[in-house]
């Protein structure tokens, strides 16, 4: 196969990032927007020395998991890479990426996966960060597209909350008075209580941005940096919280590495338990600080420290007690000095909460000698789009 090459392939799966995955004699044809089942024409757009990608050019044989995705940008943002699939099909197709991941990368084999699929698909999120720029004269805020160079202009994102896509008018208000050159992006957030407010990414209008917002999840209220990091689906954070909260051993100490502003060890403390939460972000520890007088509980204490520098030194401190070590690390997972320090110490129970399936198998498979992954969960946190959140528990040998 060559480059402009046009062939008809049958896709065989759908591979984390929502390609479809096709073979020609051997050959791995990945093919965006394929869904398993299909035949499809293709039009080679990319060749590399393992792999091939193909353009959908006709869909010969579609699959009844098939559907129009109702959002008129798909296709050229980015943002939703399984709009064109039911959305059953998408909880099923996530639930076996992540069983895949665990055999493939972590080396065990997981049969059973709970899913907690969102009663919400669509106008979910409570955060979006839109790019700023110009065409035509104009003011366009959008998206990076699929090219990665040109920003899609968005009237309304339907996985945001009708309430932000009202503000982005707003935005496009400010801007058209701007003074000086224009910010790169513009972020509008709502918070659980209905509050929307936006800001640019310019140092100069630091001035008058919100600090914190308040956040319901649940039953509980918890105060959340404005700019720092926090979940974009407000509803599928309970249903994580409630799972997460149910894995938590009963009576331990509950250290909760890369806390942010407390939320999911605040929620899963219970009377009797104490609670240590570690991270890096100083707004979010000052928040979790004020957490611990909102939300009345007791025993509860936070470290403006990395988990790296931090995580040894609060699990020794904890010796010959149970302990619960709560992991909840960025994409890249967590870092080579934290898994050291569980190896360690080697708290009894570890929940580890991912948004990259790959880095968690890759994390878990090193703790497999002294742990067994007893349960898995997915949260879809991001419906339509090829994120997963994944909770595990792992319990000492």
């Amino acid at each position: 196969m060559n480059f402009n090459d046009t062939l008809t392939v049958t896709i065989e799966s759908v591979a984390f990032g929502g390609d479809g995955v096709a073979r020609v004699e051997g050959a791995v044809i990945f093919v965006p927007g394929g869904l398993e089942g299909e035949r499809v024409s293709i039009t080679i757009i990319e060749a590399k020395k393992n792999f091939f990608r193909g353009r959908i050019t006709e869909i010969l044989t579609p699959s009844p998991e098939r559907v129009a995705p109702p959002c008129p940008y798909y296709g050229a943002c980015g943002g939703c890479q399984y709009m064109h699939m039911r959305y059953d099909a998408q909880v099923r197709c996530k639930t076996q990426q992540i069983k895949d991941a665990l055999r493939r990368i972590g080396g065990c084999v997981v049969e059973n996966v709970a899913a907690a699929a969102s009663e919400h698909p669509l106008n979910y999120r409570n955060k979006i960060k839109l790019n700023i720029g110009r065409a035509g004269g104009e003011i366009v805020l959008g998206f990076v597209g699929n090219n990665n160079i040109e920003i899609v202009p968005v009237g309304a994102c339907l996985i945001a909350h009708d309430d932000i896509n009202a503000h982005i008018a707003t935005a496009r208000q400010e801007l058209a008075a701007w003074k000086g050159p224009l910010p790169e992006s513009v972020t509008i957030r709502r918070s659980s209580q209905g509050t929307v407010s936006h800001f640019f990414d310019a140092p100069h209008r630091m001035a008058g941005r919100p600090r914190t917002v308040m956040e319901r999840i649940g039953q509980k209220l918890f105060e959340i940096p404005a700019e720092s990091f926090f979940q974009v689906n407000s509803e599928m954070m309970a249903a994580l919280l409630g799972h997460a909260s149910s894995l938590v051993a009963e009576g331990s100490v509950i250290v909760d590495s890369y806390c942010g502003a407390g939320v999911i060890g605040l929620a899963a403390l219970r009377p009797g338990q104490s609670l240590i939460g570690i991270d890096s972000d100083k707004a979010s520890i000052a928040c979790a600080v004020n957490n611990v007088r909102i939300t009345g509980a007791e025993q509860a204490e936070f470290i403006a420290r990395t988990a790296e520098s931090a995580l040894g030194d609060v699990l020794k401190s904890q010796a010959g007690k149970p302990v619960t070590l709560i992991l909840d690390p960025p994409r890249d997972g967590c870092a080579p000095a934290v898994l050291k320090a569980i190896g360690k110490s080697r708290p009894e129970t570890i929940v580890y909460i991912s948004c990259n399936p790959p880095t968690l198998a890759r994390d878990v498979k090193s703790l497999l000698g002294a742990y067994t992954l007893t349960e898995t969960v997915f949260v879809d946190m991001f419906p339509q789009t090829k994120h997963s959140e994944v909770i595990v528990r792992l319990i000492r040998k």
